[in-house]
């Protein structure tokens, strides 16, 4: 840049500080490097002058105190080599088994974060920060189209606070999405968070047999409110079951504290109800005899002394008791 005077000609004296801002500005760029600076002989040079947006048609306007300012020729700035992958669309919000919606979209772009619309590269999306032990739903690998990738059908199938996706492709690196949720979705089935476990006949089962919600996709409805029932469904031993069957929700969760059973045998299971939601069938569970308190104090267990007797005694004890029902 030089210093002229009013025909002209150059002013060699002028030592004017001359300073350099984008006049048009296709690109919405911003200049980086020294734009002020002090003439020598009366020129002024700038050297290390950049621009961080592509356009057609930039110009630069040089200012001086006291002298008329200048404007450049129009000039071009093209967008550097593909270095890099960034979202451009994070993922957001959203609901277990839904698609993520706005899609995610994956630019590839140049050191300065300017897409290359030329680039055409296959970019692959996963999950990074996996909270809830999800799988990711959808295409998972998309080429851009003008150096975009729009993921449009991803869906993450457990709830979590926290996840993640990484973008990656060969040679570009690897991008990290902001931080998203999923949440459970619609009230849909029941299931024991707690199953019934090996019990001794007419004793409480424990600990207690725990139900919940879940959705459709067997994730916890947390605050779900229902009554649930539970009854037996397989019976091998034709007991009655006992306790209080009807418990109400609490935070999505009914606890039955106190179910026993009358009868011993293997391979009990429960069935949990409750209205517009699909039946929970519970694990197989065994009830056992417990030999009577008489028995167990004249057993001498560790050296095995009276388990005859006690076989053909608890036989005794039963028949007894059958004829004394008879009359």
């Amino acid at each position: 840049m030089q210093v002229l005077d009013a025909r002209g000609n150059p002013v060699t004296s002028s030592t004017a500080a001359v300073t350099l801002v984008i006049g048009n500005n296709p690109g919405g760029g911003a200049l980086a490097g020294v734009p002020s600076v002090a003439a020598v002989g009366g020129v002024a040079s700038f050297s290390g002058l950049s621009l961080n947006r592509p356009g057609v048609g930039y110009t630069l306007l040089a200012s001086s105190s006291g002298v008329t300012g200048a404007t450049s020729a129009a000039f071009d700035i093209a967008a550097g080599a593909a270095a890099q992958l960034a979202f451009v669309a994070n993922p957001v919000d959203t609901v277990a088994g839904a698609v993520l919606a706005p899609p995610v979209v994956v630019a590839i772009q140049d050191t300065s974060g300017n897409t290359l619309a030329s680039a055409t590269a296959s970019i692959a999306v996963s999950i990074l920060n996996n909270p809830g032990n999800s799988l990711l739903g959808g295409s998972g690998l998309v080429a851009a189209v003008n150096g975009i990738a729009t993921f449009a059908d991803l869906s993450l199938d457990k709830a979590g606070a926290g996840y993640t996706l990484l973008a990656s492709a060969p040679g570009l690196g690897t991008a990290t999405s902001a931080a998203f949720g999923v949440t459970a979705g619609a009230v849909s089935k029941l299931a024991f968070l707690v199953q019934p476990s090996e019990v001794e006949f007419a004793t409480p089962i424990s600990p207690a047999v725990r139900v919940v919600v879940e959705d459709a996709l067997g994730n916890p409805v947390p605050g779900a409110s229902a009554a649930v029932v539970v009854t037996l469904e397989d019976n091998p031993g034709f007991a009655v079951l006992s306790g209080a069957t009807l418990a109400l929700m609490v935070d999505g969760a009914a606890t039955f504290a106190d179910l026993s059973l009358n009868r011993s045998g293997s391979g009990y299971t429960l069935r949990a109800s409750s209205p517009g939601m699909v039946d929970a069938v519970s694990d197989r569970f065994t009830v056992v005899l417990t030999a009577p308190k008489a028995y167990q104090a004249g057993c001498d267990c560790q050296s095995g002394a009276g388990a005859e007797f006690g076989l053909w005694g608890l036989l005794a004890l039963a028949a007894l008791a059958r004829r004394r029902s008879r009359g």
